[in-house]
């Protein structure tokens, strides 16, 4: 019955949408027709009045006919011009407020039919599971193996691997006498279990988290000379500094963005029809916030860069979850989003976390570096402001586009801090680690890509509240992989901080999760 009721909810959404975009299609048809229909009318009405105008002033001062004064007649002419440059004014006016309307309607079109594959891949989804649901009772009922996958078959979803039933494949032949040791009523042969959508779901976004928290580990080796599972020396190719971590992040950029560019095509085909419509709408306040967001992404990245070169990787993700407290305090002071009692006390459980890893006490046997820990506090700073102009980017544009867009930022922003004389003093890097450098730079480009495409195809299965739930293992994650690969442990004290730190990011998050059926 639950399986009932969502398909005729999704149903009934789906049709809403359709209602919606066929309204908003006749909307605009009809304000087409009707500015076609006042310029019509407005241009007979302005050329009559500027000919009785014209007539007017030529009467009372008239000479005799063929002795009109040149000055007279210039002034004549003059007003005419004036009058014929102030509709062609008014016209042009009238035809780019026209232009932008329909590039708002166009705009919101597809962020409708964005929703709508988005509401079909759901009830695909959810068909798919009653599908199977049905298949397993009847099984239980008695039904034969090969009349169930002959007579059920669940939907194939686009963009998604063929989810053809192993039952297909062993569907009984027509029958033949049995083998002298197995009788016609033995038990089938087992069947291999399959993964439902919701676990495949939380396993790519587990997979996300992890390929994140790879990525951390292999900046760390990069930049600090570590002995890869205790069998042999690597890393080290350059030195921790700001010059070096910004030219990471370009060699990453290089490889990330092209990439992206023909990904974001695959997972929304509308990507670079949105993006030109974006640049051509003139929108400078939507030009703001997505520099903006781009920019603070960037300053994140190099920031967290320099402290994964200074602290061990465990401690500075840890630290760089400090991002939720600024989010919540700024979401306060500026949007007036009061936080809940819950949401207060998970950022005290942050904060608490983050005061004991940097602490003296937490750094008793790992040497703490003021300038790693400043680092890392700053790169969660930034990624709140970053956080908190997301929403406003994505009212702008679709999500995958505008990770395209954010993707180029960060790489002018990083191509151009290359040339400042401050960076340039602090780029240092030996010629015989180039090599390793650009392989360094496509397996971190290659990384970010794992994740994010994993992240969105199973937030696509689990919805993004249950996603955001992983969101907490990072720090814990990062830091175990640290240990398995590098050996780089932590302090008793800062265990627990990274405890503490990862309960309270859970506790925001299943805040979130348990909040969203209620809307």
């Amino acid at each position: 019955m639950q399986l009932k009721q969502e398909i005729n909810q999704l149903q009934e959404r789906k049709t809403e949408l359709i209602n919606e975009t066929l309204t908003l299609e006749r909307q605009r048809d009809e304000q087409i027709k009707q500015q076609q229909t006042i310029s019509q009318e407005l241009a007979p009405m302005i050329a009559e009045q500027l000919l009785d105008y014209i007539r007017s002033q030529s009467h009372p001062n008239a000479a005799p006919p063929g002795t009109l004064a040149n000055g007279a007649l210039d002034n004549y002419n003059d007003n005419a011009y004036r009058l014929i440059s102030s509709l062609d004014t008014t016209l042009r006016t009238t035809f780019r407020t026209l232009q932008q309307d329909l590039n708002s309607y166009q705009s919101t079109l597809s962020q409708q039919l964005g929703q709508m594959y988005s509401l079909e891949q759901q009830g695909e989804a959810i068909l798919e599971a009653l599908v199977s649901r049905l298949k397993t009772e009847l099984r239980t009922d008695g039904v034969p193996d090969g009349d169930a996958a002959t007579a059920i078959q669940p939907p194939h979803t686009v963009g998604q691997p063929e989810t053809t039933p192993t039952t297909q494949q062993t569907a009984p032949q027509p029958q033949t006498p049995a083998p002298s040791g197995r009788t016609p009523s033995s038990p089938p042969p087992p069947k291999k279990v399959k993964f439902s959508t919701l676990q495949l779901g939380f396993l790519l976004v587990m997979f996300s988290s992890l390929a994140l928290s790879l990525q951390n580990v292999v900046i760390s080796i990069i930049l600090n000379e570590s002995s890869l599972f205790g069998v042999f020396t690597t890393g080290g190719y350059i030195s921790p500094s700001f010059g070096n971590s910004l030219m990471i992040l370009f060699m990453r950029m290089v490889v990330v963005v092209p990439l992206m560019a023909v990904l974001a095509q695959i997972l929304y085909p509308n990507s670079w029809s949105d993006i030109q419509r974006f640049l051509k709408a003139k929108d400078w306040i939507g030009y703001a916030y997505v520099t903006g967001c781009g920019f603070f992404l960037f300053v994140s990245s190099a920031l967290i860069y320099m402290a994964l070169g200074a602290l061990s990787p465990g401690v500075a993700l840890t630290l760089f979850f400090i991002f939720p407290i600024v989010t919540v305090l700024c979401s306060w002071l500026f949007f007036g989003e009061q936080p809940s009692i819950v949401r207060w006390g998970a950022t005290f459980t942050v904060f608490l976390g983050v005061v004991l890893i940097a602490s003296p006490g937490g750094a008793a046997t790992a040497a703490m570096s003021t300038e790693g820990i400043a680092a890392a506090i700053g790169a969660g700073v930034t990624f709140a402001f970053h956080v908190l102009l997301i929403q406003a980017c994505t009212k702008r544009l679709h999500p995958v586009p505008f990770s395209v867009v954010n993707f180029v930022v960060i790489l002018i922003f990083s191509a151009l801090s290359l040339f400042l004389p401050f960076t340039q003093s602090t780029i240092n890097v030996d010629p015989g680690m180039w090599p390793n450098l650009i392989i360094s730079g496509f397996v971190l480009g290659a990384l970010t890509l794992l994740s994010y495409l994993s992240n969105n195809i199973g937030i696509s299965y689990i919805g993004a509240a249950r996603a955001s739930i992983f969101g907490a293992s990072g720090p814990a994650l990062t830091s175990l992989l640290a240990w398995i690969m590098i050996g780089r442990d932590m302090s008793s004290m800062q265990l627990v901080g990274m405890v503490i730190v990862s309960l309270g990011v859970l506790g925001q998050n299943l805040e979130r999760f348990l909040k969203k059926p209620a809307k």
